[in-house]
């Protein structure tokens, strides 16, 4: 990878020390004192307007099915906006900002499917998964700055089979139990209206159970999350990347850096434990007290937290060290764990939204994402994200198929696998140096 952006880079200056006018600069850029620019936004060109479109579109679903779209929002910003890689990355995180933050915002006061007194997200589940998954992340990234790109393309080829196999499976299952739901739904209702009517007593009743409970949020997970999120914003500036330097003077591979990563990452470990053990106790406590579970929620014991915990950890591994979003990886495992789709698409939106906003703040420090572009599609974003949110609610009112998010998520994976393939297989003919790269 860091080969591919090296002659990207080098391309474009040397095309620009030769720059005289504009015709000799590639499509939407400008000769500008004898270098080659990035045109403004406007006036905007015929292919931005269909890359904007294609941007809601992606969006949209991306939204619906809690996965970011990272992988083609890029090719979108490469193909119709003619960025290098370099500034498609930080605008893909704009788009990925702006849809998620959206979706989160109009799903705060969504409910729960079965349990009304519920919110829609679990934020128990997420301050206990977001910080395993922020801890193998940490040593993913490591590990992508070593290993050689055809390795980073072949291996994502087969993670992204894999979870495109995967989701197929869990549609293929939620489909066929919601067929089987929907039978026994239609006999319950002839019993109901072959049975004598009680016309008082039956409104009474059925206005009493329309009313919706209190909805009861856990404000202590809700601060464990925030508390999280200002040590990683702060860690992240300490330690410097993505075009930041460090505010503390910090230089890569030197011993401060080390001490500082090892330091992170066990504040991290430790959070994670301190989470997985609150978790366990509050569910113990509830099962004691006769709880009402819904069917999709774990029943969280030291096992099962640990379990979950240590593959977590592995998912945010396999994100940071294949540069992949997260959402791609741990909406699919949390439905591969029992959580309802709709709870597991609000809780990945979420985690995506934590992720991504804090890479678009440090993007936007380091200078690489140019404002006017930036806001355009920011705005297309949350366009798109209004559009995906009740689109798909208005289907899943009529249709009455959760499943469709899972068939939603099988498709946005194996689009996103098709873009990378084919651009990947390229990207490995090309390649010239197939060994491992050095950390420092």
């Amino acid at each position: 990878m860091k080969k591919v952006l090296i002659l990207l880079i080098l391309s474009q200056i040397i095309a620009s020390e030769f720059c005289e006018h504009n015709y000799e600069c590639k499509s939407l850029h400008n000769c500008v004192d004898g270098e080659c620019m990035h045109k403004d936004l406007f006036p905007i060109a015929g292919s931005e307007f269909i890359g904007t479109f294609i941007n809601i579109i992606i969006s949209a679903l991306s939204t619906s099915a809690g996965l970011g779209g990272g992988p083609l929002n890029t090719i979108v910003g490469q193909l119709l906006f003619n960025y290098d890689l370099t500034h498609a990355i930080p605008l893909s995180q704009v788009v990925i900002f702006g849809g998620t933050l959206m979706s989160v915002c109009l799903k705060l006061n969504d409910r729960h499917p079965t349990i009304k007194s519920r919110p829609l997200t679990d934020y128990e589940l997420i301050s206990y998964l977001i910080v395993p998954l922020l801890a193998g992340t940490s040593v993913g990234v490591f590990l992508h700055l070593i290993f050689p790109e055809w390795l980073i393309i072949v291996t994502i080829i087969i993670v992204k089979i894999y979870i495109s196999i995967l989701a197929t499976q869990k549609w293929w299952l939620a489909y066929k139990k919601e067929n089987l739901e929907k039978v026994k739904s239609e006999a319950s209702a002839m019993n109901e209206i072959l049975k004598p009517l009680m016309e008082e007593d039956t409104n009474q009743i059925i206005e009493i159970k329309e009313r919706e409970p209190r909805m009861k949020i856990s404000y202590s997970s809700i601060g464990i999350v925030g508390i999280v999120y200002v040590i990683v914003v702060l860690g992240s500036f300490i330690r410097g990347g993505k075009g930041m330097n460090s505010i503390v003077g910090i230089t890569q591979c030197d011993i401060w850096y080390w001490i500082y990563t090892g330091f992170y990452f066990f504040l991290l470990v430790a959070i994670s434990w301190l989470c997985g053990k609150l978790l366990v106790d509050r569910t113990q406590r509830r099962i004691e007290n006769g709880y009402d579970f819904d069917l999709g929620d774990p029943k969280w014991n030291s096992q099962l937290a640990i379990k979950i915990g240590l593959i977590t950890a592995f998912a945010g591994l396999l994100a940071g060290s294949l540069g992949i979003g997260g959402g791609m990886i741990m909406n699919p495992f949390m439905i591969s764990i029992g959580i309802r789709p709709e709870v597991s698409t609000s809780c990945s939106n979420f985690m995506i939204l934590f992720s991504a906003s804090i890479s678009v703040l440090q993007y936007t420090i380091g200078g690489m994402i140019e404002l006017d572009y930036g806001l355009w599609l920011l705005g297309a974003s949350l366009i798109g994200a209004i559009l995906g949110y009740y689109v798909l609610r208005a289907l899943l009112r009529k249709v009455k198929r959760p499943s469709m998010i899972v068939l939603l998520i099988a498709f946005l994976t194996t689009a996103s696998l098709i873009g990378i393939a084919s651009t990947g297989i390229f990207t490995i003919i090309e390649e010239q140096y197939f060994g491992f790269s050095s950390l420092c």
